[in-house]
């Protein structure tokens, strides 16, 4: 594959905000565009995605300093899309929720992080000026844009700056070679998924009043979080990881808790580090 040095220059689209696992620090994700970062060069079929060498390229920043609204220490992070996927994202909320999911794993894994999946919504189109900067981004052969479906899987590039934050900021190099996605080993086929342990937490004023759901999942891995499926119900837990399936739950909880779930407010927290998923119902 070839590549091209381009100096970007993002349009806003919107920003996120989350926290560091570690720290609890915020980061905020702004969620921008460049007609510069090329369009998948497979489109956006259903078909396409099945391919294991498909790419969504997005380019990552370097984390830079700054303050909430508090004036506590927060960082930024610009995640630069093609232009081309402005409009779908527009007029379709699911895609958007895809866009802002693959921006906080191609974080995490750019710089080696784990982000909390509580995800809050400022009203700002960017956390600050979004600057100029120089990226490398892979050359593809001319491909019709074909905006019809959400696509699984993508692949990162890099750019930098002149002006770097400390190196105690950044975990890895600022330049790194795009690649496709490798499946991971935990997608692999397998004859029957297995079982998931869970444990749970009656409601308490340190969680706002709703039932604490605590799934363990070995061996869980940030490339899971894409191929999962969960559905709440007044009184039941339906939670597949892979495909094909590889940890399910089917669980009713009816007589084990003392009211129905809170079906409209529940959340759903991966902590990759610990191997476990945190529902709160």
């Amino acid at each position: 594959m070839a590549f091209r040095k381009v100096s970007l220059k993002p349009d806003a689209g919107f920003c996120i905000k989350t926290t560091l696992e570690s720290t609890s620090t915020k980061i905020f994700l702004n969620i921008c565009y460049s007609s510069l970062v090329p369009f998948p060069p497979m489109g956006l079929e259903p078909s396409a995605i099945e391919d294991p060498n498909y790419v969504l390229p997005i380019v990552i920043s370097e984390l830079r300093e700054d303050k909430d609204k508090k004036g506590e220490k927060a960082f930024v992070v610009d995640c630069i899309y093609s232009k081309e996927l402005k409009g779908k994202v527009l007029k379709e909320p699911d895609f958007k929720e895809f866009l802002q999911l693959i921006a906080l794993e191609k974080v995490e894994e750019r710089h080696e992080l784990i982000l909390s999946r509580k995800i809050g919504t400022p009203n700002i189109a960017s956390k600050g000026k979004l600057l100029e900067r120089e990226a490398t981004v892979p050359v593809f052969a001319a491909s019709s844009p074909s905006l019809s479906a959400n696509v699984p899987v993508s692949t990162a590039v890099s750019s930098h700056r002149t002006d770097l934050p400390p190196k105690s900021v950044l975990k890895k190099p600022l330049i790194e070679e795009l690649t496709p996605s490798p499946i991971p080993s935990s997608q692999a086929p397998s004859a029957l998924p297995h079982t998931l342990s869970w444990n749970l937490e009656a409601p308490s004023p340190s969680s706002d009043g709703l039932i604490k759901l605590t799934i363990s999942v070995p061996n869980l891995t940030k490339q899971d979080f894409q191929h999962t499926t969960l559905d709440v119900e007044p009184y039941r837990v339906i939670l597949r990881i892979g495909e094909p399936p590889i940890y399910e739950l089917d669980q009713d909880f009816q007589g084990q808790v003392a009211r129905q779930f809170k079906v409209e407010q529940a959340g759903a927290e991966w902590r990759v580090a610990e191997k476990r998923i945190i529902l709160t119902l």
